[in-house]
């Protein structure tokens, strides 16, 4: 799935119609469509662009020799500001740090050996590349992926038959080698609680130079450099799953870096470049409250030392994209995950989920109408249909249950739901004596207003 609904990604390609060409819409709606890591930058682009339009005239990739992303202008033309947008990620950590691969290969493993994969974890050591105390990059000690069977060896293999012997409710085995050392733990878990794999944070920054946020950086600064433009020039860096952009822990020890302090010492000496902002999606926990939906939020850094200093028509045109950003169906991190793994199309779509409300005389059910509609033209299962909707609970089929019960069907409704990818349809069900026996009739008050009818001449039986 994308990180925007599809609707609001539509949305704001309409709109930006109006100031971009043919040509960039057509590469716009390419890489949109390519369904892969490099639309959720386009995603992103489009965001912004969408964005701060709203609040001046927009110009996608003017050409100053080097063409940047972005030229905003105010709307009495007395300030403006090039920019470039860049989709920051932890694609670097991954590559280095195999984790998930080796996750999936022990599930693989295990499964095929015919044993539960939830009961089993790994934990890798870990080491700190780099000799300064701030300076530094953990290492989970992993072998390279093209070495994988080095871990899953004859004594991985030996541990995995010793379970199936045996049946402990716990066993674990450390394997080791030259460059890597794992510890792989079996432990029967009882219920629906399963245990993950553990190990030390491989995306928090030890460093506030070797770093994606920081690379990034540097890599547009150095590009803005050969645009022939002189002025306030800046970077917007988006979340394309990278943890330090909405996280601002800082260990107890001191030895790591947030996103604040990588960008103020980016930022440090650096004339050329007026601002960085950061957006990103963030969901706001409450103790005693359900989860908040995902906002987008936004983080401004001005450089007092700039040669263009920035002006503050420029910074609240900045600071007012979240409001005009539609709201983020996924973080930057999943929307990144599901693009590689080939989880978005419109044929991969979003359900819009199930609610059911119950009365004394009078239910409701909301159905996803996408589902309906795949299921009326056969693209899905009845089963598959009652899956998506959550119709199957502990006592049957909840729609069997109210038939049964001899309620059916008076009204049908549906509720669109503009920004998102899918919509309801409303099925209100009531007592229905076409579905079910005769019951004997509220008789004691009914005879009390039948008499009382009499005596003012007032009753009549219902005319045909």
């Amino acid at each position: 799935m994308s990180l925007f609904y599809r609707r609001s990604i539509q949305e704001m390609l309409s709109h930006c119609s109006y100031f971009l060409s043919k040509e960039q819409l057509e590469t716009l709606v390419k890489n949109l469509n390519l369904e892969n890591e490099k639309s959720l930058h386009a995603q992103w682009e489009l965001a912004v662009l969408y964005a701060l339009s709203a609040s001046g005239l927009m110009e996608h990739e003017p050409d100053y020799k080097r063409k940047p992303d972005i030229r905003w202008t105010s709307r009495n033309s007395l300030h403006e500001f090039i920019a470039d947008v860049r989709t920051v990620s932890d694609e670097g950590y991954e590559k280095e740090n195999p984790r998930e691969f080796y996750r999936r290969e022990l599930y693989r493993q295990t499964k095929k050996a015919g044993l539960d994969p939830s009961f089993f974890r790994d934990e890798p050591g870990h080491a700190m590349e780099g000799n300064n105390f701030r300076d530094r990059k953990v290492k989970l000690l992993y072998p390279p992926v093209n070495e994988y069977k080095r871990l899953f060896n004859a004594d991985f293999f030996n541990f995995i038959q010793r379970i199936k012997n045996n049946q402990p409710g716990y066993d674990e085995i450390r394997l080791q080698g030259g460059n890597f050392d794992v510890k792989v733990i079996y432990q029967v878990q009882q219920g629906s609680i399963r245990i993950g794999g553990g190990n030390i944070s491989y995306t928090v920054p030890y460093s506030a130079t070797r770093n994606p946020v920081f690379h990034a950086l540097k890599d547009k600064a150095n590009q803005l450099k050969r645009a022939e433009y002189q002025g306030v020039k800046g970077v917007i860096l988006t979340d394309g799953g990278c943890q330090m952009l909405n996280n601002g822990f800082r260990s107890p020890t001191g030895e790591t870096y947030t996103d604040e302090d990588i960008i103020l010492r980016f930022l440090k000496g650096r004339k050329s470049i007026s601002f960085v902002m950061t957006i990103f999606t963030k969901r706001e926990n409450h103790l005693y409250s359900q989860l908040e939906p995902l906002r987008i939020r936004a983080k401004l850094f001005a450089n007092p030392d700039a040669d263009f200093l920035l002006p503050n028509t420029c910074k609240n045109a900045l600071m007012e994209m979240p409001r005009f950003i539609p709201e983020p169906k996924l973080n930057g991190d999943n929307a990144a995950r599901h693009l590689k793994q080939g989880w978005d199309g419109p044929e991969k779509g979003w359900y819009g989920g199930t609610k059911i409300t119950s009365g004394s005389f009078m239910n409701k059910i909301y159905i996803s109408s996408r589902s309906l509609a795949e299921l009326l033209s056969q693209q899905i299962s009845l089963e598959k249909f009652c899956e998506i909707n959550n119709l199957n609970g502990d006592q049957g089929n909840i729609l069997n249950l109210w038939l049964n019960q001899g309620l059916g069907i008076s009204n049908v409704a549906f509720e669109r739901h503009e920004n998102q990818d899918d919509d309801h349809v409303v099925l209100t069900y009531e007592p229905d004596f076409s579905l079910k026996k005769y019951e004997m009739p509220k008789h004691g008050l009914r005879r009390l207003i039948y008499n009382l009818w009499q005596k003012l001449n007032y009753f009549r039986p219902k005319q045909k």
